[in-house]
């Protein structure tokens, strides 16, 4: 099964499901500084495109270590609590 499609079973939006896909993927699929993604996420949260809290749920569970270490950086940087 696709994970894309699983994450979409997990009720991720598209937006959130591609915020997990670029965490995953980010030194292969961007251009531009770790910042940048940032600015891009926090104006997605902004109007409501992503939930940080359904993203936070699922990132966790990564398999992948990196992801998981990009997420935490990510949620850092946007000033976001730890899930308890």
């Amino acid at each position: 099964m696709a994970r894309s499609y699983t994450r979409r079973e997990l009720g991720l939006t598209p937006y959130e499901v591609g915020l997990l896909e670029v965490l995953r993927d980010f030194d292969r699929v961007s251009e531009k500084p770790f910042e940048r993604l940032v600015e891009v996420v926090r104006q997605a949260v902004v109007t409501d495109r992503i939930r940080l809290e359904r993203v936070e749920e699922v990132a966790e569970q990564e398999w992948d270590l990196t992801t998981r270490h990009r997420w935490r950086r990510l949620r850092d940087r946007l000033g976001v609590p730890m899930a308890v």
